[in-house]
């Protein structure tokens, strides 16, 4: 295994869901102006797997770990809150913008990228070039499959922005003509407040 070395990451990454967006607009249950198949299941009931994340991405990966104020809508680990953030950037060559940010728990081997001990925790993509569960939810799927997958029980956020409300997870689909154009998915703290998930930098 290969250590990585905490490289500082000077990028600023501009804000997933509109830095400047206000979200102050009254948060209302809008149905689905979808025809979609009626769900059961949500993909979001499922784990994201971290270690198909990182194949996908091979070595265009650089890495920090979040400070305190940087971990505190996650859940609370105790004395090692060893949470850690991947940054991944494209395979095109003539593109080397960041695509997505990783960000896991490790206790065991916090400072190795190499390794089988990361848990999952938040997934932020705004490009295309990851893919989640099995391939299907991935940048510029159509909303229909959004709802198809992830069910109907979600509420809308402004005219954009459609989020999944369970306990602990969480997720969040900005929508731009019919097509999702940045999503966020995590495990986050019991009782946290969903504007305190969207108004976070993606640079922490």
């Amino acid at each position: 295994m290969k250590k990585l070395f905490l490289i500082a990451v000077p990028v600023i990454i501009a804000v997933l869901f509109s830095c400047k967006e206000s979200i102050d607009e009254k948060v209302t249950k809008t149905p689905a102006k979808f025809e979609v198949a009626k769900v059961s299941h949500s993909l979001l009931d499922e784990d994201i797997s971290v270690q198909d994340i990182k194949r996908q991405v091979g070595r265009n990966v650089t890495t920090s770990f979040l400070n305190k104020k940087g971990v505190s809508i996650y859940p609370d680990r105790g004395k090692n809150n060893y949470y850690g953030v991947y940054y991944f950037t494209s395979d095109n060559e003539g593109d080397r913008g960041v695509i997505g940010a990783l960000v896991v728990y490790d206790s065991v081997n916090p400072y190795v990228y190499d390794k089988l001990t990361d848990e999952f925790t938040e997934i932020c993509l705004f490009e295309k070039g990851i893919s989640l569960y099995n391939n299907k939810v991935s940048i510029g799927m159509p909303v229909k499959d959004v709802i198809n997958y992830m069910g109907e029980d979600y509420i809308k956020l402004g005219d954009s922005l459609l989020c999944y409300n369970q306990t602990d997870k969480k997720a969040f689909f900005k929508i731009k003509d019919s097509l999702v154009a940045a999503l966020r998915i995590g495990v986050y703290r019991e009782g946290v407040v969903i504007d305190s998930i969207i108004n976070k930098k993606l640079g922490y």
